[in-house]
């Protein structure tokens, strides 16, 4: 059974829930983690998906000068390995907008994630 099926068939996931921990289950092992460390069959995946994103981001530990080379290779990518959520193209191309028109930096986006990491991309580009 491959992932999508587990998220879908044993814990019963959709929705917003499921394109996460879609994103954040990237194999078997975090699969088990989530599972085994995380969930609770509570009717809480969503909650639970949450206290698994705040820790996969701790976990990462992604430190300034690293984000901004990988920022500078594949913004989508470094977007999403900072702030562990799916970043869409449109929203590389609204924060693209916002350093153009210097209402962001990419430092001020990597402090701005540091002080509140349970933020998504967007909560900060919206401030």
């Amino acid at each position: 059974m491959n992932i999508n099926q587990m998220l879908r068939e044993e814990m019963k996931v959709s929705g917003y829930t499921f394109k996460m921990l879609n994103f954040l289950i990237q194999d078997e092992n975090d699969f088990e983690n989530f599972f085994y460390n995380y969930y609770t069959d509570h009717g809480r995946a969503f909650f639970e998906m949450a206290a698994y994103r705040q820790d996969k981001i701790e976990q990462m530990n992604v430190q300034q000068s690293e984000f901004e080379a990988m920022f500078q290779e594949n913004k989508k990518e470094a977007l999403e390995q900072l702030f562990q959520h799916p970043v869409e193209s449109s929203d590389v191309e609204f924060l693209n907008k916002k350093i153009e028109e210097n209402k962001i930096t990419v430092e001020e986006l990597f402090k701005l994630h540091k002080g509140n990491p349970e933020y998504r991309l967007m909560s900060h580009l919206l401030q």
